[in-house]
């Protein structure tokens, strides 16, 4: 019996605490990944979610215990003190021993709330709070709720990616550990590539290149549809297929534009979000997979790809550039650099074998992250925390 599943006499009650209503992106996918695989003899998880949305109607429609805390403006004092008694009264009431944040907006909330039921609390950071965007409105908010954080102190800190500690908030005593996110290594390849191009009208032998990821500037789909102009004229059945949302809606109206201008109609798809079958379905169907975000702290769409032994050619940036042995496991090209992102396509999809030879060793790559160590590994700090925290829990209370 471990130390969590001895507490008290009970399983302990953890509250998974996220700020996003949709589970779109990275962070937000190893929430879900967590909810869903803790160990039940260990711990029985709780989600709380700031906002109504289809990530919380999913997980409650999955059977799972949901509470919603509507967040609105970070300038409105009222509703973030409604936030924090809300998230209060919740650990209250549900008998939380534990509350567990996860991404830089939910920190500050479920840390005032945890205080206020007086639990411990454990992050999750993926980025570094500061110093980061090139939008400085977006900085200074980080750099403001990073001294809030200042002035609190977890129980434990998890940083999600290599450069996740940077600039984060924290006395020296704190626990810290770096556990990288994971994925799961028995789905992915095991997608219909026919019925994804079936699905999506492309030709059995046409080649396929596809991005995965929310249509953002940061993700630089513009720079695929541009490279992608080239890519046609040496071959001209190839197709290139852009899923994801459309969170910044000027965003998606300039890769619109651009595939318009170009004259790309019948060469390059925006699909939108897609089911997690569609996804697998056009991962299998895909000749190779393109990742441009101009700086990201890991990047898991990049892993997801090797996993499917496909051939990712990713931009330069830190976190790809951890996972991507050149020429090896993948291959890297210079941020923003289309030339030299049309020129590496161009080779690639004239070079099966090489291909071939690439996915192959990017899959041994991928089995480096599976998902249920990334669980264990979270787990066992909380093991940790409730075992030498000294705030009073639900069992102790």
């Amino acid at each position: 019996m471990t130390e969590a599943s001895d507490h008290k006499g009970r399983i302990p009650r953890v509250l998974l605490v996220e700020a996003t209503e949709t589970c779109n992106g990275g962070a937000q996918m190893m929430l879900d990944e967590l909810l869903h695989r803790i160990d039940p003899g260990r711990y029985e998880p709780v989600f709380a979610v700031l906002g109504e949305g289809p990530w919380a109607e999913r997980v409650r429609a999955e059977g799972l215990e949901v509470h919603v805390v509507h967040q609105t403006r970070w300038r409105d004092l009222g509703n973030v003190r409604s936030v924090v008694r809300s998230l209060t009264g919740i650990v209250r009431t549900n008998h939380i021993d534990l509350v567990h944040a996860s991404g830089s907006h939910s920190l500050l909330f479920a840390s005032l709330g945890a205080k206020g039921a007086k639990v411990p609390v454990v992050w999750t950071v993926f980025d570094p709070l500061t110093g980061l965007s090139p939008r400085k409105m977006l900085t200074a908010r980080r750099k403001v709720v990073a001294h809030l954080l200042g002035l609190l102190h977890p129980d434990a800190i998890i940083f999600g990616t290599d450069r996740a500690a940077e600039g984060v908030p924290r006395r020296s005593s704190t626990p810290t550990a770096t556990i990288l996110p994971g994925i799961d290594l028995a789905r992915h390849g095991q997608g219909t590539g026919s019925r994804a191009r079936a699905e999506l009208g492309i030709a059995e032998d046409a080649p396929v290149l596809s991005m995965f990821g929310r249509l953002t500037f940061l993700k630089s789909q513009t720079d695929f549809v541009r490279s992608m102009a080239d890519v046609v004229r040496k071959f001209p059945a190839a197709r290139g297929v852009i899923c994801g949302s459309d969170v910044e809606s000027g965003y998606g109206k300039r890769v619109r534009s651009l595939i318009s201008e170009l004259g790309l109609e019948s060469h390059v798809m925006l699909t939108g979000f897609v089911s997690d079958r569609l996804k697998d379905d056009i991962m299998a169907a895909t000749d190779i997979v393109v990742h441009l975000a101009q700086r990201e702290s890991f990047g898991l769409a990049v892993v997801e790809a090797q996993a499917a032994q496909k051939v990712v050619v990713a931009a330069d940036a830190s976190g790809p550039r951890s996972l991507v042995q050149s020429g090896v496991t993948g291959v890297l090209v210079p941020v923003g650099d289309v030339d030299r992102l049309t020129e590496t396509l161009i080779d690639l999809l004239g070079d099966a074998p090489r291909r071939e030879t690439i996915g192959q060793q990017a899959l041994e790559s991928a089995r480096r992250h599976p998902i249920e160590t990334m669980v264990d590994e979270i787990q066992d700090v909380w093991d940790h925390v409730l075992a030498t925290s000294t705030r009073p829990t639900a069992g102790n209370s």
